[in-house]
């Protein structure tokens, strides 16, 4: 697992020191929405949230920040996930269209 931080400046008070963390487990299910294999501190979570509560911007503005954040730990934590071929192979569980579309090859090729 590896660590990033980020800050976010918005508002009187920017939100110094976020700590995101890549490279743990996540459920495959969302493996191909923006921010996967990454996770961030609950308490810079809140502080947006309250940013947003309290009209600083905007609950869209606020994913698209968290959003890139994420997608810039992903990139400095692996390079390779800037190529949508890599990405998908590393978030392949062989389960994916592809796989199982080809499923009948594979099982001819390792044979009975």
């Amino acid at each position: 697992m590896q660590t990033r931080h980020a800050a976010l400046n918005i508002g009187d008070e920017p939100i110094k020191d976020i700590r995101f963390t890549w490279g743990g487990d996540y459920p495959r299910g969302r493996r191909h929405l923006e921010g996967w294999g990454t996770a961030v501190e609950v308490p810079a979570v809140l502080a947006l949230l309250g940013k947003v509560v309290a009209g600083e911007l905007t609950a869209e503005r606020a994913r698209a920040l968290l959003g890139g954040l994420a997608e810039k730990v992903v990139l400095a934590c692996d390079p390779e996930e800037a190529d949508p071929v890599k990405r998908a192979l590393a978030r392949c569980f062989g389960d994916c269209d592809e796989c199982a579309a080809r499923k009948p090859e594979f099982g001819r090729r390792l044979g009975p």
